[in-house]
């Protein structure tokens, strides 16, 4: 059946359902961007209108046509082709192939500026283990060093007191010694005393005796025998007094040799003090040169702990 224009009637329906839904049909690029892929042909009927063209709405993100329609409003006038739109197809996707190529080239890019970043961090994982190894290594010797310099302080300390009560015990048997010294040397001044006080008795008794003697011998011979065994007396007397003066001096040199030995007892004494005070001293000095060692070496420590974590964070940032 002929239409008015001599065209079949479905021709006529299908334009005027074209110029019915004119304002909800897209043109046909429009539907080839959105519609059709590179999956879909298009195919025409004899009068050269794509058959496929309808109008077009979303539907699950996607374009889709609900029923065929043929539009003479649009198609006459425009006058594309299959070659046309092939060729936009082939235009498009030599842009999505140039697309992907340069989407390509960024990701291998950023490939590689992660493979670098990961070696960076890796470079900077591995020092950081290595100098935490090398702090532990250190911190276990300077520990072993600390507990040695412990160890032999602990000895030192034990030393100086072992000393300090050895000093003690010489000075409380010098402080005995020079009592018993002081005791015998007062007890020889008395003797001496005594002895000078009897001899000088004595002498005054033998003077008189003998004075006594002489006068009483002029007029008697048996007071010449009394006399002989008063001199006798007297000469034994003389040596008793001698052998006690003997004594006296005896005592005295023991006495001054017993101050001389306690003299000395007192300097070694003070000897053994003061070099155990300066044993003492010197632990102390390399005790606190140990500590400021470890204390610079910590320093040092922390000051690379600093500066590799600026590094660290200056290569987060690039």
């Amino acid at each position: 059946m002929l239409g008015f224009s001599g065209l079949p009637c479905h021709v006529h329906q299908t334009h005027a359902m074209s110029l019915t839904f004119g304002s909800l049909c897209p043109r046909l690029e429009d539907i080839d961007d959105a519609v059709f892929n590179d999956e879909v042909e298009l195919k025409f009927n004899a009068y050269g209108i794509p058959l496929a063209y309808a109008t077009a709405y979303k539907k699950g993100g996607k374009w889709v046509l609900p029923w065929p329609c043929m539009s003479f409003c649009e198609e006459p006038r425009k006058g594309l082709k299959a070659a046309d739109i092939q060729s936009r197809r082939e235009e498009r996707r030599a842009e999505r192939e140039e697309e992907l190529e340069a989407v390509a080239l960024e990701i291998q890019q950023r490939r590689e500026e992660h493979r670098v970043q990961r070696s960076t961090l890796e470079s900077f994982t591995l020092e950081a283990c290595r100098s935490s190894v090398e702090h532990q290594a250190w911190a276990d010797s300077a520990f072993r060093r600390r507990a040695q310099e412990l160890a032999t302080q602990a000895l030192l300390q034990e030393e100086v007191v072992a000393a300090q009560e050895l000093v003690a015990q010489e000075e409380a048997s010098a402080r005995r010694v020079h009592l018993e010294l002081r005791t015998q040397e007062d007890a020889t001044l008395s003797v001496m005393s005594n002895a000078a006080q009897e001899r000088r008795h004595l002498q005054a008794r033998w003077a008189q005796t003998m004075a006594a003697a002489e006068a009483c011998a002029k007029g008697s011979p048996g007071l010449r025998s009394a006399l002989a065994a008063a001199e006798r007396h007297a000469a034994e007397q003389a040596k008793v007094a001698r052998l006690r003066a003997q004594r006296c001096d005896e005592l005295h040199a023991q006495c001054q040799r017993i101050a001389e030995e306690t003299a000395q007892c007192q300097r070694h004494s003070e000897e053994s003090l003061q070099l155990f005070a300066r044993e003492a001293e010197d632990a102390r000095w390399r005790r606190a040169a140990e500590e400021a060692y470890q204390t610079g070496q910590a320093l040092e420590m922390m000051d690379f702990e600093r500066r590799r974590m600026l590094l660290r964070r200056a290569a987060k940032k690039t």
